[in-house]
């Protein structure tokens, strides 16, 4: 059930964080693995909390 949050959550943080690459036009590989680890990170803290 856990391992379904973090996925769900990590998932949705993805999605907002492409859109703002997208709209900020970050689209360097650099920046995409920083949305991503900081999205991983995000994920777990979120569902740790909750």
């Amino acid at each position: 059930m856990e391992l379904i949050m973090i996925f769900l959550v990590f998932f949705i943080l993805m999605i907002i964080s492409s859109i703002l690459n997208v709209l900020l036009k970050m689209t360097d590989k650099k920046d995409w693995a920083i949305s991503l680890s900081l999205s991983v990170v995000l994920s777990i803290v979120i569902v740790s909390l909750l």
